[in-house]
């Protein structure tokens, strides 16, 4: 009888020990993969949106009227920008799409509109942009022209 006690009380101990070695495991892993979550950097992105700018109109390839020291900088260090394609044959419906990410045909703009100064119909206030969606996991924007 003392002896099947001591064998019970024996694997509780057992069974003790390895529960409480697989919780120290567990939060290490835990605590290991959070210190991990905080020191994933976000990646730096830059976003490059010209209207209307052909492959022919950047200093990089020849052009001298049209000054564009910014992205003959890129383009000598390596970064040449070659394939990136519109969704629409005009400026807005094309820029809506750029910067909403939807289809040309299910975008708020579909056509240059000549009720707005130079045809420019502003997206309903509410629309998800890119850059909100950059904002929202904490990135800063800025709008250029």
């Amino acid at each position: 009888m003392i002896f099947s006690v001591f064998c019970l009380n024996n694997q509780k101990i057992k069974y003790d020990l390895r529960f409480n070695i697989l919780i120290f495991f567990l939060f290490l892993t835990i605590q290991n993969f959070a210190i991990v979550i905080d020191t994933i950097k976000k990646p730096n992105v830059i976003y490059i949106l010209c209207d209307d700018l052909g492959y022919g109109e950047v200093g990089y390839n020849g052009q001298n009227l049209i000054h564009t020291p910014e992205l003959d900088k890129l383009a000598y260090s390596g970064m040449i920008f070659t394939d990136h394609y519109c969704g629409n044959a005009v400026c807005a419906p094309s820029r809506a799409s750029l910067l909403t990410g939807m289809h040309p045909g299910h975008a708020y703009i579909r056509a240059n509109s000549p009720g707005y100064p130079n045809g420019q119909t502003p997206l309903p206030e509410n629309t998800e942009t890119i850059g909100k969606l950059m904002k929202r996991a904490g990135y800063q924007y800025r709008l250029y022209w």
